[in-house]
């Protein structure tokens, strides 16, 4: 028997290898890929796997992957997605996955989640740049000592159940220093030490089911804590504590729905509502000593008995028929500090009104109420609770009894001129009729 040329043979073990493939993909673990990173930390160098090949990528594969050293999974790698009735990837023993282009999909189940850390060595699940979707991810699985961090730097993380947990021995830790991390639920549990930090990236909520809770510390560094709630209406039990080296940052709300804070928030940085709402529950505080409120977005501290804006300087952006909101408590609002009222346009109706604050009851004055953007000046306290001003050909009375800024049109000086000239007319025609008459 003849034995086949190189090139046949070559050929028959690539048919082989798909023919492997193709009927692996599905069975629940097709094949289970090993990488060592003997050589480095690129995917397709077939010398960092522990059979010689490197796990299959851009396509859809049954495979599962673990990671025992420093891999990166980038654009070259394209989209890839691996699907199996169990988990996709597991890594440990001081392994890391760093995504920096592409996008990696593992459409696994809850009970079979990812494990990020089954070892006691540190481990690390990195979005850089690239995008993960995973079904199910967990940290620790093994409950050993372990360092554990998921770190979302760039792009996007979509990971529809997110566990954090661990023994009294481990540390996991969630940054969210850039990009965005979008969850249905998020679970921190266990005694080990579970830290979220906010840090400039975005937390997408995917339900209204989310809820931040049961972290041993909620940091808000320098960065600042940006939560979209995409629609939805998610709440944040865990306190939002202000870091104690990276100082400073405050919490931005962007999407649709609303946003409950229940917890004692220690950040300092600014509030800002840029769309929907955010609430504060009967058992919520925030130190933060700046709120600004988009025009359309709404502040809603109606859960409280009383409330005090005697520390804060607010800003409430104002366009052509709408402004911000703050729907204040059921009983007292204490007005303090200065207001800012952001015109976004210069052209108003006569007799526009809008309806800045509501509360049971109100006291206390502002500080001072300031007009910037389109329209710029200063409102000044005329009589008891009510400012006045007249700019950009607008007189503006703000009520502080009822929360209401209404604004008129001051006629323009013509007018004037032609009312004066009318009413000369029909003075002089007037005595010319009582003259002939005599």
């Amino acid at each position: 028997m003849k034995t086949p040329a190189p090139a046949l043979r070559t050929s028959l073990k690539a048919a082989a290898l798909a023919a492997s493939l193709s009927i692996s993909a599905l069975s629940t673990y097709a094949t289970t890929y090993t990488f060592n990173g003997t050589t480095n930390s690129d995917w397709a160098t077939t010398t960092n796997w522990s059979t010689g090949i490197a796990a299959p990528t851009n396509g859809t594969f049954g495979h599962r992957v673990d990671i025992n050293g420093a891999l990166i999974y980038s654009a070259a790698q394209g989209n890839t997605t691996y699907t199996s009735t169990a988990r996709s990837f597991v890594i440990s023993n001081g392994g890391s996955l760093t995504i920096t282009g592409g996008h990696f999909t593992s459409n696994n189940t809850n009970s079979s989640a990812d494990i990020l850390g089954n070892s006691t060595a540190s481990t690390s699940l990195t979005v850089n740049g690239g995008n993960y979707t995973s079904n199910a991810l967990f940290f620790n699985n093994s409950n050993s000592a372990a360092t554990i961090a998921l770190n979302i730097q760039s792009g996007t993380a979509t990971i529809n159940t997110l566990t954090v947990q661990g023994p009294a021995t481990s540390t996991s830790t969630v940054n969210l220093d850039g990009g965005t991390l979008a969850v249905t639920t998020l679970t921190a549990s266990g005694l080990g030490s579970k830290t979220l930090n906010f840090n400039g990236g975005v937390l997408k909520a995917r339900s209204s089911a989310l809820n931040v809770q049961g972290f041993t510390n909620t940091f808000v560094k320098s960065g600042g804590a940006v939560i979209d709630t995409n629609g939805f209406n998610p709440t944040v039990t865990q306190a939002l504590l202000t870091d104690t080296v990276s100082t400073g940052g405050g919490l931005t709300k962007s999407g649709t729905g609303t946003l409950t804070l229940s917890g004692a928030n220690t950040y300092t940085g600014a509030t800002t509502i840029n769309t929907g709402t955010l609430a504060i529950a009967s058992t919520g505080s925030l130190a933060s000593t700046a709120y600004t409120i988009a025009d359309g977005a709404a502040f809603n501290a109606s859960a409280k008995s009383s409330y005090s804006l005697a520390s804060v300087a607010t800003t409430i952006h104002v366009g052509a028929t709408t402004s911000g909101f703050f729907n204040g408590p059921s009983g007292a609002l204490t007005f303090g500090n200065t207001l800012t009222l952001n015109f976004s346009t210069a052209s108003l109706a006569d007799g526009q009104t809008y309806n800045l604050f509501d509360f049971g009851s109100q006291t206390g004055d502002f500080s001072s109420i300031a007009l910037t953007g389109s329209i710029t000046g200063s409102l000044l306290l005329t009589s008891t609770d009510t400012w006045t001003g007249s700019l950009s050909g607008y007189e503006f009375t703000f009520s502080e009894t009822s929360g209401v800024l209404s604004v008129a049109a001051i006629p323009e000086p013509s007018t004037y001129a032609m009312a004066a000239g009318l009413g000369a007319l029909v003075l002089t025609a007037g005595n010319r009729r009582r003259r002939s008459a005599a």
